[in-house]
C-alpha cells in the first residue's frame, strides 16, 4: 500500500505521575500525532487513549481493545508518541510486536524514536529501544521499594490513604503520618472491648460484634459495619498498638496508639482461645472487588456475585469445557421470596473495569471530582424505583384480602405471602432509607489525596487493601439494565 494512502490509528496514555511532564499529556499527545500523520498524508482511523494508566503491565482498556480490533485488519499501523507510551515492559512490547501487530500486517511507528517495525532499521531498533524501557521500569521500581523501605524503618505509615479505621492519613514529605480519628478510635476501643468482655452477659463473636456495630448506627468513612472480617482484621492488626509494616516486616510507628498493651495481649490470647475452640473458624478473605457497594437500579435490592456454571460446546465433534465465569447478579434473581426483577446479569470483570476505569477518570483530570461534588443529587431513580414497588406490594397486600374473602385461597396461603410481602416492603424500606442524601463523607480534596494511592495499591497492594481505597471513594454502584452509575463518596448524593 502507498504510504500516503496509509490507515493509521493513534495510541495515547499517560500514568498520573506524568501528567504535569511536558509532551506527556494526553491532549499533547494526540495534537502532535495527529499532526504528524497528516504531514505523512496518513487516514486517521480512531485514537485510543488510557488515561491515568501505568505501562508496567498491559490490564488496560484501550490497549485491549486495540489488540482486539487487530484481528479486523481495518487499519495499517499503530502510531505512538514513544515507545514507553505502549509498555514499559521489555516482554510487553515484543509481545505485541511479534504476536499481535505483525501476524496482523500491522506494523508500529514512533514519532518521537523516528522509525517503522515496517522497515528493517524499526525492527532493530524496536529491541534496543524497548531493553532499556524495561530497565528504566526496574530502576524505577527499585528505587521506590528502597524508599518505602526506609519510610516505614523510620517509623512512617506505608499503606497510603487507606489508612486503618480509627485513624486518619495525613500525607508527608517523607512519608504518611496516621493522626488518631477519634470518633473512628471510639468504635476501635468499643469492638475490642466487646470482644473481652462479651455482649449483654454473652461472649461475643464476630458476627455478633459486627450486628451489635451496625444495629447502633456506627459508621466510618469507609461506610456501615456490614462484614465479620472487618471485625477480625481490626483485632489482628498491629497498627492499634503503634506499629506500621511493610513487605511483611514490623517496625515502631511514630503515630499515637489506641489500644494499650495490656488490652492488646488479653485479645490475642482471646482470639487464639476462641480458634482453638472453634474449629470451623476461619478468617474470611472476599474474593470480591465490589462486595457490598453493588445496588439495582431497577428494583432498588443488592446485587451480588455468583459464580456461574460450567457448560461445555461441542465443535467439530469434540467436547469443550468453558471455565467458570463470576457473574454479578440482583439479589432478587436467587430468591423465591421476592419476583424476579428484569435487570439483567453482568460479567463481575466487566463491572470491576467500568468502575476502575470511572476512578481513572478522575485520576486523569481531577476537575471531575469537584464537578461531581458539587452537582451531587437525589438518587431520584433509585428511590423512583423502589417507591414503584412499594405500592405494587401493597395492591399485592389488599388482593390477598379480597381473594379471602371471596374464599379463593385459604388462610395459611394468605399469611405465607403476607410474611414474604412484609420481608419484601422491610428490605426496601432499608434500601430506601439507605439511598436518601446525606452529607458527603469526604472533602474534594481528601479524594485527591486518595487517588494519589490508587496506583501503588492497585500494583502493589492486597485484595483488602485496593477493596478499601475504593470504598473510601464509592458510596454505592448503581446497576441498570444498559448502564452502571458511581455514587462517590465525596458527592451529596
Amino acid at each position: 500500500m502507498a504510504d500516503e494512502n496509509k490507515r493509521v490509528v493513534i495510541y495515547t496514555r499517560v500514568s498520573t505521575q506524568e501528567q504535569s511532564a511536558d509532551g506527556y499529556s494526553l491532549g499533547e499527545q494526540s495534537d502532535r500525532l495527529q499532526m504528524y500523520a497528516k504531514a505523512h498524508s496518513w487516514t486517521v482511523v480512531r485514537t485510543y487513549t488510557d488515561p491515568g494508566y501505568s505501562g508496567a503491565k498491559l490490564e488496560r482498556p484501550a490497549i485491549q481493545q486495540l489488540i482486539r480490533d487487530c484481528r479486523s485488519r481495518s487499519f495499517d499501523a499503530v502510531l505512538i508518541y514513544k515507545l514507553d507510551r505502549l509498555s514499559r515492559s521489555q516482554k510487553d512490547t515484543l509481545h505485541l510486536i511479534e504476536d499481535i501487530f505483525n501476524p496482523a500486517g500491522i506494523g508500529l511507528i514512533s514519532m518521537n524514536e523516528n522509525f517503522d517495525t515496517q522497515t528493517p532499521f524499526g525492527k532493530a531498533m524496536i529491541g534496543i529501544l524497548s531493553v532499556f524501557a524495561q530497565l528504566e521500569r526496574d530502576q524505577i521500581t527499585e528505587r521506590m521499594t528502597m524508599g518505602r523501605i526506609g519510610r516505614a524503618k523510620a517509623g512512617y505509615y506505608i499503606g497510603g490513604s487507606t489508612a486503618p479505621v480509627g485513624y486518619d492519613y495525613i500525607p508527608g514529605d517523607h512519608g504518611g503520618v496516621l493522626r488518631v480519628n477519634d470518633y473512628e478510635a471510639a468504635q476501635v476501643r468499643l469492638i475490642f472491648d466487646l470482644f473481652l468482655h462479651g455482649i449483654d452477659g454473652r461472649p461475643a463473636t464476630f458476627t455478633g460484634i459486627r450486628n451489635y456495630m451496625h444495629s447502633h448506627g456506627y459508621r466510618t468513612r469507609y461506610g456501615e459495619w456490614v462484614h465479620t472480617n472487618t471485625i477480625c482484621r481490626i483485632l489482628e492488626d498491629q497498627t492499634y498498638i503503634g506499629k506500621v509494616s511493610f513487605a511483611g516486616v514490623l517496625y515502631d510507628g511514630v503515630h499515637e496508639h489506641i489500644i494499650d498493651d495490656v488490652t492488646w495481649r488479653a485479645v490475642q490470647n482471646k482470639l487464639t482461645e476462641y480458634r482453638s475452640h472453634c474449629t470451623a473458624y476461619t478468617a474470611f478473605r472476599g474474593t470480591h472487588l465490589l462486595t457490598g457497594l453493588m445496588y439495582c437500579g431497577v428494583c432498588g435490592q443488592r446485587y451480588r456475585c455468583k459464580p456461574s456454571k460450567s457448560y461445555r460446546t461441542h465443535v467439530d465433534g469434540t467436547i469443550h469445557y468453558s471455565p467458570v465465569l463470576r457473574k454479578v447478579v440482583c439479589n432478587s434473581h436467587t430468591t423465591s421470596k421476592i419476583p424476579t426483577c428484569s435487570n439483567r446479569r453482568y460479567l463481575e470483570d466487566d463491572i470491576n473495569d467500568a468502575v476502575i476505569g470511572e476512578i481513572r477518570k478522575l485520576q486523569a483530570d481531577p476537575s471531575l471530582i469537584r464537578k461531581a461534588a458539587s452537582s451531587g443529587s437525589e438518587d431520584s431513580g433509585m428511590h423512583a424505583a423502589v417507591i414503584d414497588r412499594l405500592k405494587v406490594l401493597d395492591e399485592q397486600a389488599d388482593r390477598l384480602v379480597d381473594l379471602y374473602q371471596i374464599g379463593t385461597i385459604d388462610l395459611e396461603a394468605v399469611r405465607k405471602r403476607s410474611a414474604a410481602i412484609t420481608a419484601e416492603r422491610e428490605k426496601l424500606e432499608e434500601e430506601l432509607k439507605a439511598s436518601e442524601v446525606r452529607p458527603a463523607a469526604m472533602s474534594p480534596e481528601e479524594a485527591e489525596a486518595v487517588l494519589e494511592d490508587f496506583d501503588s495499591v492497585f500494583s502493589e497492594g492486597t485484595l483488602e487493601e485496593q477493596r478499601d481505597l475504593i470504598k473510601s471513594l464509592i458510596d454505592r454502584i448503581v446497576i441498570y439494565p444498559d448502564r452502571i452509575e458511581v455514587r462517590w463518596n465525596f458527592s451529596s448524593r
